[in-house]
Order: structure tokens, then sequence, then C-alpha cells
């Protein structure tokens, strides 16, 4: 049997960033999934999200202004390798 890795799981309400002139599809989202570790922290994941790479092209920062936190929970890896 695999062995279970637990993370948290997040969805980032965003909007987008007045500032990124590019064309993007997903730039419009107001609802962002992610994964982080277990370790980290709450205060920390918006810092991680920003900085975490957009399409080899921009940062998640440059795309999206995040509003907040819309969901958050403890996912056990249960479908993952």
């Amino acid at each position: 049997m695999r062995d279970k890795k637990t993370f948290w799981k997040v969805v980032f309400k965003t909007r987008r960033n007045p500032n990124f002139k590019g064309q993007h599809i997903h730039a419009g989202c107001t609802r962002v999934h992610t994964t982080f570790p277990i370790e980290t922290r709450l205060e920390d994941m918006d810092k991680l999200f920003k900085a975490e790479k957009f399409n080899n092209e921009w940062t998640n920062g440059d795309v999206w202004e995040v509003l907040g936190i819309d969901n958050i929970f403890e996912d056990h890896g249960y479908f993952s390798k």
C-alpha cells in the first residue's frame, strides 16, 4: 500500500492584477487552487503563492491580486503518487 502524503489544498480568492498587461486565458480567474506541504504556515501561503512561477513567463503575483483564502483543507493524497 502507498504511503499517504498529507498536504494543504488551498483555494485563493483572486482577481486580475491591474498592472498585468499580458494576455492569458486564466488571468481573469476568481478562484485559484494550489497545494502546499503540511508544514507551511498560513501566514506564508500568500507569499509563496505570489512567488510561484506561472506559465514559465510570469509569477502568480504578476497575474493575480490575492484577496484572501476562500477554502483550505488537509488532503491525504489518496489519488497522488
